[in-house]
């Protein structure tokens, strides 16, 4: 089980890192599907945060740990107020064409 989660954690942040950085280089061109983009990648981070606290009961604070948790934060304004909460009018990230 340990393994399982371990997997997914290191899957779903890593799909988070490439989705969250694909949707805001899109959103600087005025892509409006940069906002799903970074929906998706809203969930895998979030997924990513649940494995991660799953892992944590069973380990000690490392340093990683750490700068995910950052990570985490930093995207959920990058969410809220770049990509308007998955609202494509409200995503300020997107230029208009």
């Amino acid at each position: 089980m340990h393994t399982f989660i371990l997997v997914t954690h290191i899957l779903s942040m890593s799909l988070s890192l490439l989705l969250m950085t694909g949707a805001i280089g899109m959103a600087l061109f005025g892509v409006k599907s940069s906002v799903t983009a970074a929906t998706i990648g809203m969930v895998m981070t979030v997924s990513g945060f649940v494995t991660g606290g799953l892992l944590l009961l069973g380990s000690p604070l490392t340093m990683q740990c750490v700068t995910l948790t950052a990570y985490l934060l930093v995207m959920v304004v990058v969410y809220r107020f770049g990509f308007g909460m998955g609202h494509v009018e409200n995503a300020r990230l997107v230029r208009s064409s």
